[in-house]
Formats: structure tokens, C-alpha cells, sequence
């Protein structure tokens, strides 16, 4: 297994070898920040995208095709806030926690 640089999540080889791009999205209200790997884990593409349906489009089909075009090759984490509830403040999930 292999270790992400600064991540304490493992990726394994078969991973790897089963993944094109790995994704990382940052979602925001108004805009999203993206950043792609491939599995040596060389920056592909580092961008922000607006939060409209074309925008959104637009950053599907980038990963669609950095991906290959094969959608089951690219593995997706997405970082959001979680909305109040029951009087708690928000908290950011990750699986780290």
C-alpha cells in the first residue's frame, strides 16, 4: 500500500491500477476547487468551478476525460459542510476524523 503525500489514507496498488485520476473537490456554495492526480500522484489539473449547471457540466466532462473516458476508472472525495443541526455548529466531515 502506498501512503498519499501529507494523507494518512492508503491507496493500494490495486487501486492504482484500477484508477485513472483521483479527485479531489473542495465544494463551496459558489465555487468548487478541483484538484486531479494521476496515480504517481502528478498534479493533472488544479481548478476552480463555478456552481452552475454548465460549470458543472463543464468539470464532469474534464474528468471524464482525463479519466479516459472511462468513468469507472476515476475515484472522486469531495470535502463539504455539513448544514446545522439540532443546534450544533457546522463541522467539516472527513473520513480522517
Amino acid at each position: 500500500m502506498g501512503r498519499a503525500e501529507g494523507s494518512s489514507i492508503e491507496v493500494s496498488d490495486e487501486e492504482k491500477d484500477l484508477t485513472s485520476i483521483f479527485v479531489g473537490i473542495d465544494w463551496g456554495s459558489e465555487q468548487h476547487q478541483v484538484c486531479v492526480l494521476d496515480p504517481r500522484r502528478k498534479v493533472l489539473l488544479e481548478a476552480g468551478f463555478g456552481h452552475s449547471g454548465s460549470a458543472l457540466e463543464e468539470l464532469a466532462q474534464t474528468l471524464f476525460r482525463l479519466g479516459g473516458n472511462d468513468a469507472e476508472r476515476i475515484a472522486v472525495a469531495i470535502e463539504v459542510r455539513l448544514p446545522r443541526f439540532g443546534g450544533h455548529p457546522e463541522r467539516d466531515y472527513s473520513p480522517r476524523r
